[in-house]
C-alpha cells in the first residue's frame, strides 16, 4: 500500500522511466533554440528525443502495455493522496481498484498542486473510473489495436467493445502520468507542468468528461540571454516580445542573465511579473535563481 512520497517513487520507478524513454515529454528548460540579446545571435538546435523509424515503430507496437505503465502510475498517485487524506482501505491492508474507483469518482485525496487545481483534479478522478475497464481488459481479459490507427479497444466482461483510446489519446495518457509523477516526487505543481497536464486533459476529454480550458502549445522553451543592466531593471515585456518574435508561436520563454561577476540568473520569464521589474541579485525574485 502507497502511504508516502518514497513509496509512489519506489514503486513507479520503472514506469516513470520507461515512459520518459518510450513517449518523452516537452523538455521543461530551453536546449536548443536561444536568442542573445548582447549579440542579437540567434541559435536553433533540433534535439531528436525518439529518433528513426525502427524506434517510432517499437514504441507503437508497445504502446498498449505503455498505456498500462501509465495507468499504474495514475492508480498509484491516487492511492498516496488517498493516504494524505487519511483514508484507509476497509481491510487496512490493501487497496482494490474498485474500492480507489469510488473515492476517485468523489474526488476524493489530496496531493501538493494537483488536488488544488480543482477542475484538473476533478478530471483526473473521473479519468481513472473511466479507464478502469480498458485496464481490466488489458491485463486480464482482451484488447484489439487498430493495425492502421493504431486505436486501442478493449472489451468488458460481457465481450462488449469499450470506448477505444485513439492513437493520440493513449499518447496523451502517457504524458499525463508523467506530469504527475513529476509533480509527486517534486512536491510541487510547476506552471509548466500545470500547463501540459492540462492540455494533456484536454486531450483525454471524451474519457472523463470534464471541461479542461488549456491553451497549452508542444513546442518547447526558448532562451532569452541577455546582460542584467547596473540599474537592476529589466522589460520583461519586451524580452518575451524578442524572443517570440524571432520564435514565432513560443510559449514558453527561458531568461538567462548574465552577471558582471561571470554568474547567470536564470527564470521562466512568463512566469515573470509583467512590466519593468527591478532584479537585485542579492536576493533575486522567488522566479529567478542562479546557475
Amino acid at each position: 500500500m502507497i502511504t508516502t512520497q518514497n513509496d509512489f517513487e519506489d514503486e513507479t520507478a520503472w514506469e516513470r522511466t520507461v515512459l520518459a524513454l518510450a513517449i518523452p515529454v516537452m523538455p521543461l528548460t530551453a536546449s536548443g533554440a536561444s536568442v542573445d540579446l548582447r549579440t542579437r545571435g540567434i541559435s536553433i538546435g533540433v534535439t531528436s528525443i525518439v529518433g528513426g523509424e525502427t524506434s517510432e515503430a517499437l514504441r507503437n507496437s508497445l504502446l498498449p502495455l505503455l498505456f498500462g505503465a501509465a495507468w499504474k502510475i495514475l492508480d498509484l498517485a491516487l492511492e498516496l493522496a488517498f493516504a494524505r487524506a487519511r483514508l484507509v482501505p476497509q481491510n487496512g491492508r490493501r487497496w482494490t481498484i474498485a474500492a480507489k474507483s469510488q473515492h476517485a469518482a468523489a474526488h476524493r485525496g489530496s496531493l501538493p498542486g494537483l488536488s488544488s487545481t480543482t477542475d484538473a483534479w476533478n478530471a483526473l478522478g473521473s479519468l481513472y473510473t473511466q479507464t478502469r475497464e480498458i485496464r481490466h481488459a488489458l491485463v486480464h481479459r482482451r484488447v484489439q489495436v487498430d493495425p492502421s490507427t493504431r486505436d486501442l479497444t478493449g472489451f468488458d466482461s460481457n465481450g462488449v467493445a469499450l470506448l477505444p483510446l485513439s492513437y493520440d489519446e493513449q499518447m496523451a495518457f502517457c504524458r499525463l502520468a508523467q506530469r504527475v509523477g513529476q509533480a509527486i516526487t517534486e512536491g510541487v505543481l510547476r506552471p509548466r507542468i500545470e500547463a501540459d497536464l492540462r492540455k494533456q486533459l484536454a486531450d483525454l476529454q471524451r474519457h472523463h468528461g470534464v471541461a479542461i480550458l488549456s491553451n497549452a502549445s508542444n513546442s518547447p522553451p526558448v532562451r532569452v540571454i541577455d546582460d542584467l543592466p547596473a540599474s537592476g531593471q529589466i522589460d520583461v515585456p519586451y524580452l518575451l516580445g524578442e524572443a517570440r518574435e524571432r520564435f514565432p508561436g513560443a510559449q514558453y520563454v527561458d531568461l538567462e542573465l548574465q552577471l558582471t561577476d561571470g554568474r547567470s540568473l536564470v527564470g521562466e520569464l512568463e512566469s515573470a511579473p509583467q512590466g519593468v521589474v527591478t532584479v537585485d541579485s542579492t536576493a533575486p525574485p522567488d522566479w529567478l535563481s542562479f546557475v
